[in-house]
């Protein structure tokens, strides 16, 4: 019982996750997320799903500069989420967190 209450927190972004466990777990609403690694390296938006934005995360080619720093350490990362309900929402939490945080990869560009 108390592991499916705690799946259910996970799944809802309340607890972090590994970026592996997340492309399995997460939820498939839209929302925003933060990738750690000694700290927050990016932040995105998955207008097309949380689910299916760190499925695509953790399987990255590598091809920019981010995206080679998520494929070198994707098994060190762990992300946190919110669940939005637009995508104007999303755009807007991204680019707050962006200017508050400061994030080193989403300076690489995407």
């Amino acid at each position: 019982m108390f592991n499916k209450i705690i799946d259910k927190i996970k799944g809802a972004g309340v607890l972090s996750l590994s970026l592996e466990e997340a492309s399995k777990k997460a939820s498939r609403s839209m929302g925003c997320y933060k990738l750690y690694l000694d700290g927050v390296k990016y932040v995105g938006r998955a207008e097309n799903g949380l689910r299916k934005e760190f499925d695509r995360l953790y399987n990255l080619k590598g091809r920019t500069l981010a995206e080679k720093e998520i494929k070198a350490n994707r098994d060190k990362i762990s992300v946190s989420f919110v669940i939005l309900p637009t995508k104007e929402k999303c755009r807007e939490i991204e680019m707050k967190w962006i200017n508050q945080l400061k994030p080193e990869w989403n300076k690489l560009k995407m």
